[in-house]
């Protein structure tokens, strides 16, 4: 199932290493100002994010599906919100 989110606004990344393999990868972090609120997702290499800085208003496009009793969200898409 796919879901679009409400506008929320890009924080910024950050990359990091996986303790055990040391592997790289990247987190994207966004805020929701109406509730303070941080999210953050795994950055795939084929998510775009050309044009998008710091405090630019967005909204996700959003993978779920269910993971034994828990719901798991895969960052599609962001979208700039004019």
């Amino acid at each position: 199932m796919k879901m679009v989110s409400d506008v929320v606004q890009y924080v910024g990344s950050e990359s990091l290493k996986a303790k055990a393999t040391g592997n790289p990868f990247e987190l994207v972090s966004f805020g929701d100002a109406a509730t303070f609120e941080k999210f953050d997702f795994f950055k795939r290499d084929d998510l775009n994010m050309s044009g998008i800085t710091e405090g630019t208003k967005v909204k996700l496009e959003l993978k779920v599906s269910k993971r034994g009793f828990a719901n798991q969200f895969d960052l599609i898409a962001v979208h700039r919100v004019q």
